[in-house]
């Protein structure tokens, strides 16, 4: 799975889950999610995927950015800027 894919299916995830990713991150890069301290989360961390953000995070972000656009996004714009928030501001 990758991180654009985990960004289209983000509103049937769990929000108990956590998103971890193999940097550097890119809409392709390889990710898995996982509840923290599960066996889950350290087999993905032993793959070298690492923390990316919450489920939770994620979609309340996409949710208020998509918010305070008139325009019309992309998923692929939407999800790029998600990459940037997790990169510097998370």
């Amino acid at each position: 799975m990758t991180l654009f894919e985990i960004f289209q299916q983000i509103d049937s995830q769990d929000a108990e889950v956590t998103i971890y990713a193999q940097a550097p991150w890119t809409l392709d890069s390889k990710a898995a999610v996982a509840i923290e301290g599960s066996e889950e989360e350290k087999t993905i961390k032993e793959s070298g995927m690492e923390y990316f953000l919450e489920i939770f995070i994620a979609a309340d972000f996409l949710t208020d950015w998509k918010e305070a656009h008139s325009e019309p996004l992309t998923s692929e714009a939407a999800c790029n800027r998600l990459i940037l928030y997790a990169i510097n501001d998370a």
